[in-house]
């Protein structure tokens, strides 16, 4: 369900062209979003929020994914995705800090589970 997204962990791994890759994970999301409106990813604050996170307090990179479901990692990638959008280097902050390569391991780990 998320290999659109999840095809680029080994870019990420490699660190093969950082600039390049997230852009392209951040159309990959934006995709996922736009195509899949019945999972109401537009809505990703109201999902974090009923899942304890405010990401107005709590920086995304504190966030226990691993505790969201799929459903709440896609809502933080969505968030990630707003932000760059309104505010260059939302992105390139999860890169660096080895956030976003762990949303993406833990999208394809749902993968496998379903």
């Amino acid at each position: 369900m998320f290999e659109g997204v999840t095809k680029y962990i080994p870019d990420l791994e490699e660190k093969k062209d950082p600039h390049r890759t997230i852009s392209k994970i951040e159309d990959a999301v934006y995709s996922f979003v736009h195509n899949n409106p019945k999972w109401g990813l537009k809505y990703y604050r109201d999902i974090l929020k009923s899942r304890g996170v405010d990401i107005e307090k709590t920086p995304m990179s504190e966030v226990d994914a691993a505790s969201l479901g799929w459903l709440g990692v896609m809502a933080l990638l969505a968030a990630a995705v707003h932000g760059e959008r309104h505010n260059c280097g939302t992105l390139s902050a999860i890169y660096e800090d080895g956030s976003l390569l762990k949303w993406l391991l833990l999208l394809r780990k749902f993968d496998e589970q379903m």
